[in-house]
């Protein structure tokens, strides 16, 4: 029975043509980097309903899963996708997984002691949808600027009222010249809170990734259950320190509301610095050992499952 995978990344395309697979199986390769316009493209392959393709690579699913249902408009595909859906029904050819590519594209650095710190900090630079949603929670919680803080807003000043406190505007500050180095506020921040761009899928990206391979504690939205999932990974959250119960509300802008409350909470209170310390470093060592083995072996080894787990592709 024939077989192809198709990527859209040279460097998969490479590895996986490397690599013995078990079976025979043929490789194809698109320079087409929209994995939506590959889904597009797979029927005008004359498929046969006799084979089945896989189509693996970066963002592969993600979140044009949402607005496109072409997945199911190829039932003899399978596709290894590389985020977890919360709430998005998905069709049963999608195969999903926390393990995306961006664990792999940042460097671990020596992270700094944590002692003595105070400041917390939030980039929201560059207008997105949930960017808004948390800058209107600022606005609503506007006695969490009373602390310490590196705050950077690109959006509606007018609307949100938060033009007085955004107070960083030096972009050698925001923007480092090369984005595996740190910016400044890493050196000195106790809280970085964060947000991911999509909420309806678990995908983890640099916004998380960076504090924790910068060393810095975090708070993180994303969808719901965001922090759980993370560390369903290994990772562990600071939920000793920090008040994570805003991870539970369905709704974003909850999420966002009692997400600022836990950071006014934690800044207002005692820091146990050195439990924050321990655990930035077991974040630390996990991702080390989640590196150990590539994201291309990864996928490999996940190709391979699917082949060895379905009877009608290997005979």
């Amino acid at each position: 029975m024939a077989r192809a995978i198709y990527t859209n990344d040279y460097d998969y395309y490479k590895h996986f043509k490397s690599n013995d697979l078990g079976v025979k199986y043929e490789l194809e390769y698109t320079k087409i980097k929209d994995s939506v316009l590959i889904m597009k493209e797979l029927p005008e392959y004359n498929m046969e309903s006799s084979n089945i393709y896989i189509v693996a690579g970066p963002n592969v699913g993600k979140h044009y899963l949402k607005q496109y249902r072409l997945m199911e408009d190829v039932s003899n595909c399978i596709f290894l996708g590389d985020a977890v859906f919360e709430s998005v029904p998905v069709p049963s050819n999608y195969i999903s997984s926390p393990f995306n590519w961006y664990l792999w594209f940042h460097n671990l650095y020596e992270y700094q002691t944590l002692q003595d710190r105070t400041h917390w900090w939030c980039f929201l630079e560059r207008k997105r949808k949930e960017r808004e949603v948390l800058a209107d929670a600022f606005a609503k919680n506007q006695s969490i600027f009373e602390h310490d803080h590196y705050f950077v807003y690109d959006g509606n000043h007018a609307q949100h009222g938060l033009s007085d406190y955004h107070n960083i505007t030096d972009q050698s500050i925001t923007r480092a010249e090369n984005e595996h180095e740190p910016l400044a506020p890493h050196f000195n921040s106790i809280v970085e809170l964060t947000i991911e761009t999509m909420d309806n899928c678990f995908f983890m990206t640099e916004k998380v990734l960076r504090p924790i391979v910068f060393g810095v504690p975090f708070i993180a939205l994303g969808c719901r259950h965001y922090m759980s999932r993370m560390r369903a990974m290994g990772f562990k959250t600071f939920e000793s320190c920090i008040d994570e119960s805003y991870d539970n509300h369905t709704n974003l802008q909850d999420r966002c509301n009692h997400a600022i409350d836990s950071m006014q909470n934690f800044l207002s209170n005692p820091i146990d610095y050195d439990t924050l310390q321990r655990t930035v470093e077991h974040n630390q060592n996990n991702l080390k050992k989640i590196q150990k083995f590539s994201y291309m072996d990864r996928v490999t080894k996940r190709i391979k499952r699917v082949l060895n787990t379905n009877p009608k592709l290997i005979s």
